[in-house]
């Protein structure tokens, strides 16, 4: 176990504990949005990674910020809509089954969000961070665990997994 797992379970954790405590209608709207995020930033990602290029001189460093920004920026504002509807609405009371079910979806979605940002991490050509994430022992199972999902990010990320798990 490395670095890169302790991560995975930390983010893993503290997502099903918010989940836990959001409640079900939360979780879905904020899982929603992580998901429209992702499809959002693989098409215009490289929008954001040619403004970006005035900036920074590595293409593979602005793909990489630019799909960040945009799934980011998608993901939080679904969040915050949640949030939103929630304090307004209070959507849905089930009681312990709501946040039960809440803490299942929080499990998901950071799994699937840890998964998107190792393929994302993946392109990062710096060989202690490839080497780091090579030695993951839970990184290849969320990649095969979400590899129908992962399918929708752009070939370069993918190509990249490809090269440091060996996964095809």
């Amino acid at each position: 176990m490395n670095s890169i797992d302790i991560a995975i379970i930390i983010i893993i954790l503290s997502s099903s504990t918010l989940g836990i405590y959001w409640g079900l209608i939360r979780q879905v709207l904020s899982t929603a949005g992580l998901i429209a995020g992702i499809v959002l930033a693989s098409r215009y990602g490289s929008n954001v990674a040619d403004t970006l290029s005035s900036f920074v001189q590595n293409d593979i460093i602005t793909q990489v910020l630019g799909f960040l920004f945009v799934m980011v920026a998608v993901s939080g504002l679904s969040s915050l809509l949640a949030s939103l509807l929630h304090r307004f609405v209070g959507l849905l009371f089930l009681g312990w089954l709501d946040h039960l079910a809440g803490g299942i979806l929080g499990f998901a979605q950071a799994a699937l969000a840890c998964a998107v940002l190792i393929t994302v991490g993946a392109a990062v050509p710096e060989q202690n961070w490839l080497d780091t994430l090579n030695d993951s022992q839970i990184a290849p199972v969320l990649l095969s665990a979400f590899g129908g999902i992962l399918d929708l990010l752009p070939a370069s990320f993918q190509f990249a997994t490809q090269i440091v798990f060996g996964l095809t």
